[in-house]
């Protein structure tokens, strides 16, 4: 990861925490309550650990690709039809939005796995498990949709 999309986290405000290598848990308990600095990030993420913003006032919608979808590539438009920044995990996608999601939700095909709001957290590139990494559609250039 280029440091373009770390930089991006903090001009956006991103309450980033360090997660456990390979793992999706927060590396220390009281995790929503002592965000990482630039510099902390950038040391964490070059020694190998996972990061996650908490969502705060955001809120992370979370697809999970069903087996046999069409590869990402070959339906890029339809993810850049959200209109917001979309970053992709080993198993599916997660669309960010600022404000009420609900009017997106009510009239999506397709229902999210689940909504992060608050206290919750979401990993974000360069995080991996198992060797997969979550990445950006367009390295997370555009906004993120206010509704």
């Amino acid at each position: 990861m280029g440091s373009s999309p770390l930089r991006r986290y903090f001009e956006e405000n991103f309450f980033i925490i360090p997660i456990r290598k390979n793992d999706k848990r927060p590396l220390f308990k009281g995790w929503n309550n002592y965000p990482l600095s630039y510099m902390e990030t950038r040391q964490y993420i070059k020694d190998g650990y996972n990061i996650a913003v908490v969502a705060k006032d955001l809120w992370i919608l979370d697809y999970d690709r069903q087996l046999g979808a069409p590869r990402i590539r070959d339906n890029i438009e339809y993810y850049r039809s959200f209109g917001t920044c979309i970053q992709f995990s080993p198993h599916g996608y997660h669309v960010f939005y600022r404000g009420d999601p609900a009017c997106v939700i009510d009239t999506d095909k397709i229902k999210p796995e689940t909504i992060r709001h608050g206290d919750m957290y979401a990993l974000i590139a360069p995080s991996k498990i198992d060797g997969k990494s979550y990445w950006w559609l367009d390295d997370m250039k555009g906004e993120i949709l206010r509704l």
